[in-house]
């Protein structure tokens, strides 16, 4: 399912870069929809009211989907910072080993990367500013890469 939620936004920033609103509104309204049935902190949800927000040519009604999805930041962060810390795959044996002897190091900073990047989505949903490279996978890496794509475009 994230697999198609990533796909419709995807098809949504390419009307996007086509100046087709209406058709990038259609494929962010579907993406919704089925964003509806992710949990409510998960940040597909955030980043879906987002995008709609941007293909919207009524400014109010932007400004309420914008809001909504700010609104639904705090309880993303929230998941965040109480789920398990993100796994990477290791690039060496060398890598691996030394994560295995300082996990609570390593641990700490994978959810101070993982935190970092929820904020500065955040921030980029709220001014514009460039939203920064995914790291792992997962809802979060996502939503991360739907409001990349749709910034590519005007």
């Amino acid at each position: 399912m994230a697999e198609v939620w990533l796909g419709l936004q995807r098809r949504g920033a390419g009307a996007l870069q086509r100046g087709a609103r209406r058709r990038a509104a259609l494929w962010f309204r579907l993406a919704w929809a089925l964003a509806l049935t992710f949990r409510r902190d998960d940040p597909r949800r955030a980043a879906g009211l987002a995008l709609l927000a941007r293909a919207d040519r009524q400014e109010a009604r932007a400004a309420r989907r914008l809001a909504r999805a700010l609104a639904l930041w705090p309880g993303v962060m929230a998941r965040l910072e109480a789920g398990p810390a993100p796994q990477t795959a290791r690039s060496s044996a060398f890598h691996l080993r030394m994560e295995v002897r300082h996990r609570a190091a390593c641990e700490a900073m994978a959810r101070r990367e993982v935190m970092d990047l929820g904020r500065r989505m955040e921030q980029a949903m709220r001014s514009g500013a460039p939203v920064p490279p995914p790291m792992g996978s997962g809802p979060l890496a996502e939503a991360c890469h739907a409001l990349r794509a749709a910034q590519r475009h005007p």
